[in-house]
């Protein structure tokens, strides 16, 4: 009996890099708790290269879809947010703690456009092994693109 054996063999590699510059701090030490606020810039370059071994990309090896030849892409993002963190009232009765926080993130993707996102959080501690949480925050509101 004759056999055909072929080892393949697909390339791939993906790199991301990101610098950023980010920034917390407490602004303000209330009876509450403490009023703190984070803000940064950010940079992705996200990047990918796919090579598959021939016989795959024309389909001829036996269990292999037919692929697409070798291809490379990538993308940067640009963003920039801030928050606020902003205790209510701290240590009363059924109030152990109860804070809201805000947060707004603004994206330049070079592929796709721009979007600017907010996040509204709610914490309520009523008791000391209770944590009541909610957070509101669309996904991308608006993209405007170029």
């Amino acid at each position: 009996m004759n056999v055909i054996r072929t080892f393949i063999h697909n390339r791939k590699r993906a790199r991301s890099d990101s610098p950023g510059f980010n920034l917390s701090s407490t602004i303000a030490d209330l009876a509450a708790a403490p009023r703190g606020f984070a803000a940064g810039v950010e940079r992705r370059l996200d990047h990918g290269i796919s090579g598959p071994e021939p016989l795959v990309a024309t389909g001829r090896a036996n269990g292999g879809a037919v692929t697409h030849g070798p291809n490379s892409g990538g993308y940067a993002v640009n963003e920039a947010y801030l928050e606020f963190d902003i205790p209510r009232v701290s240590d009363v009765p059924f109030a152990r703690q109860q804070a809201v926080n805000l947060a707004k993130r603004h994206s330049d993707y070079s592929s796709l456009g721009s979007t600017d996102n907010s996040r509204v959080g709610l914490r309520w501690k009523p008791t000391r092994d209770r944590l009541i949480g909610s957070t509101w925050a669309p996904g991308i509101t608006r993209a405007r693109y170029f």
